[in-house]
């Protein structure tokens, strides 16, 4: 225990503190108390630790995971694990830090702001906007990870000024902002009906805008901020000039005192959970005590090492097929490369529209009715949007190579696609609605309900078990949860899918095992 705690949960523990501490410190002089560089958020507060969590996890923590006998190729699962303990309390870290030790200014009126050293917080007592001189621009986003909804912002800028008479100048460098958000369904196949819906709703904003009087007690600096582009492109977009140095404010809601909310409880819950979870699989995870004296004195023999080695290898299988395992790096492969090509052929990567998924293959009622049963087979292989792809590799890569190992590759792929179609005509049977559907989740879920059934029927040992039933059940139940909390995921694919990988181990691996024996 004593060198199991000395290699995986000391050095785990210090590195958590390590990452979020020294990160976050870094981020507090460099972005918060000097505003040196003007960073989006996304890529300080989400991005950079996410990014060094698994340059940590990988190239460190993975070398001392072998030490762990797991099954199945279970070292990429705590390797994953490992990564999400590391960024996750750094992420909220830095989410926090943003909000609480940004400055705020008062003045009296917009002509006080000292433009020259700006702050990230500013309460105006009196301000007069022009509300007739703005500008606007839009911002289209995915409203889920399936693409079925898209969600419209329209930025509204305006100029601000100490009064009325000071609105006549032709250019100003104070401007505030407001924005307006709406879901639309992204399913229509006619393009201008969902356009003719979208100017709809601007005009209506338009006229919102123009009647709207802004409360200046509590404004944040756009600068550094993800929208920052769109507030810039509706100023220059307005009747008015901009001038340099330039100041665009967004307003807040609540007040300042309050913006933190219980942000550093969050701090602590997502750091205490994963030093836990750690904790609770370092001690429960079957340990090669021989490997770890060797490893503690550092006399490794060329065995250990190849087996370091090859271990890390494991996490680039999925991308090159191997004669022993080709069937999932296939299937991983034809993934991108089609996302790749729809990419370079002009659909957009965060929200394409149904017609773009319909033209490349995606699954549509009425064209599987005119004879076009082909697209249960392609919508497989396609996918609604970065997320989504995303998504469902990351699920298909915990799972799909031990599997195929366990398997063998023709099997693997015949099971993978017979579960796919599955999903695709329960999809069909129980679907009312005519909506193209794409992606690789009914078929990734039948892969799971095939290790169930596996599990279930005493296929695989019991380290193989005891590493991936928790894996499987949180897979399921969180998508199930998701799916019936969230109207525009396919639960008809899922739950096809997953019956389908059910039945098939139900059925064969009973049979398989009394062969072999």
């Amino acid at each position: 225990m004593k060198r199991r705690l000395a290699l995986l949960f000391i050095p785990f523990l210090c590195t958590a503190v390590a990452l979020t501490g020294l990160y976050t410190l870094l981020h507090y002089m460099l972005l918060v108390r000097f505003e040196t560089l003007p960073v989006k958020e996304i890529w300080v507060e989400v991005l950079l630790p996410s990014i060094l969590a698994a340059l940590i996890g990988i190239f460190y923590f993975r070398k001392r995971i072998v030490l762990l006998r797991l099954g199945w190729r279970g070292h990429d699962f705590y390797t994953f694990i490992c990564i999400i303990g590391l960024a996750v309390p750094s992420v909220v870290a830095q989410m926090h830090l943003e909000e609480s030790f940004g400055k705020l200014t008062r003045v009296e009126r917009p002509s006080q702001i000292d433009l020259r050293h700006p702050t990230r917080y500013y309460h105006i007592d009196r301000a007069w906007v022009a509300n007739n001189r703005g500008g606007y621009s839009m911002k289209t986003t995915s409203a889920n990870r399936y693409g079925s909804k898209i969600m419209v912002t329209f930025f509204f800028a305006a100029p601000m000024f100490d009064s009325p008479s000071d609105s006549l100048s032709p250019r100003s460098n104070r401007w505030i902002v407001n924005t307006y958000s709406s879901e639309f369904p992204n399913t229509a196949l006619d393009k201008s009906e969902q356009q003719a819906r979208i100017e709809e709703y601007f005009r209506r904003c338009a006229g919102m805008f123009t009647r709207h009087r802004f409360d200046t007690r509590y404004l944040r600096n756009s600068r550094g901020s993800d929208d920052h582009d769109y507030c810039l492109e509706a100023v220059n977009d307005a009747r008015i000039g901009a001038a340099e140095p330039l100041l665009i404010l967004l307003p807040k809601k609540g007040s300042y005192q309050a913006r933190t909310g219980n942000g550093y409880n969050w701090i602590w819950y997502t750091f205490l959970g994963g030093i836990a979870l750690w904790f609770i699989l370092m001690v429960n995870t079957p340990f090669d005590r021989k490997m770890a004296r060797r490893f503690f004195s550092n006399h490794l023999r060329a065995k250990d090492r190849e087996r370091r080695r090859q271990s890390s290898l494991e996490m680039l299988a999925m991308f090159y097929p191997q004669k022993k395992i080709w069937a999932a790096p296939v299937i991983f492969d034809i993934n991108l490369l089609l996302f790749l090509a729809m990419a370079i052929g002009g659909v957009s990567i965060f929200t394409p529209r149904s017609a773009d998924l319909l033209a490349w293959g995606g699954c549509y009622a009425p064209a599987i009715a005119r004879g076009e049963w082909w697209r249960l087979l392609t919508s497989m292989f396609l996918h609604a949007g970065v997320l989504h792809l995303a998504m469902n590799m990351l699920v298909f890569y915990m799972i799909c190579l031990p599997l195929e190992e366990a398997l063998g590759s023709r099997r693997f792929m015949i099971i993978y696609l017979v579960s796919g179609l599955a999903a695709g005509v329960c999809s069909l049977c129980l679907h009312h609605t005519a909506a193209v559907s794409v992606g690789a989740s009914g078929a990734i879920f039948g892969m799971y309900g095939l290790t169930a059934a596996m599990m279930l029927t005493g296929y695989v040992d019991r380290t193989t078990v005891s590493t991936f039933r928790p894996m499987i059940f949180i897979f399921i139940f969180f998508n199930i949860f998701t799916g019936l909390l969230n109207g525009n995921i396919d639960m008809a694919a899922h739950v096809g899918g997953l019956g389908a990988g059910f039945i098939i181990g139900l059925l064969f691996f009973p049979k398989y095992k009394k062969h072999k024996r």
